[in-house]
């Protein structure tokens, strides 16, 4: 088991045991939340990209290197870092909502059906953002993560399971051809 394994073996388990304190309620509105949330993000990562291009530039150094013009990675980092803001804050939105029903779901009767239900759902949380996240580091142009990710039994297995969210995730992070 190498680290990145074991990072892996904490972070599910310490969602499972977050899951449980939280509650059923609050899990699945995280968990419809990132549907929701990845859905979201992704239909206006192209409205927003131009709006962060104006609020945040990019240093000098990146944004008027030629070599950044020609790969269009400006264009590819504004549509990642619009992903991201929409992302977040869908999630935020939504868990507000939900920590407002969740003060039901602590009546005496309720309340270990909520934990109960909190951990299943969190776990399949977890898991589906480590697909996400071991696809990521597959993905990167960098060899340190691959390389992790290659030396992985946990992430070889996860890599295994989602053959077609490598493609997926490439064509998110690469700028939109509907001009």
């Amino acid at each position: 088991m190498n680290m990145l394994d074991l990072i892996i073996v904490v972070l599910v388990a310490g969602g499972v045991f977050r899951g449980y304190r939280r509650g059923f309620i609050l899990e699945v509105a995280a968990l419809a939340g990132v549907f929701l949330a990845l859905f979201l993000a992704y239909q206006f990562r192209d409205e927003m990209a131009p709006v962060l291009q104006q609020v945040v530039p990019l240093p000098k150094d990146v944004s008027g290197n030629a070599l950044v013009s020609f790969f269009k990675v400006e264009e590819a980092i504004y549509s990642v870092m619009a992903f991201v803001v929409v992302f977040f804050g869908v999630k935020l939105l939504l868990s507000l909502g939900a920590s407002l029903l969740t003060s039901v779901a602590r009546l005496p009767v309720l309340n270990k059906i909520n934990q109960i239900g909190g951990a299943g759902v969190a776990l399949i949380k977890v898991v589906l953002v480590l697909m996400i996240f071991i696809n990521l580091m597959h993905l990167l142009p960098m060899e340190t993560s691959r390389q992790a990710v290659e030396n992985s039994a946990l992430s070889q297995g996860i890599l295994s399971m989602t053959p077609d969210m490598k493609e997926i995730l490439k064509e998110l992070v690469s700028p939109s051809q509907s001009a």
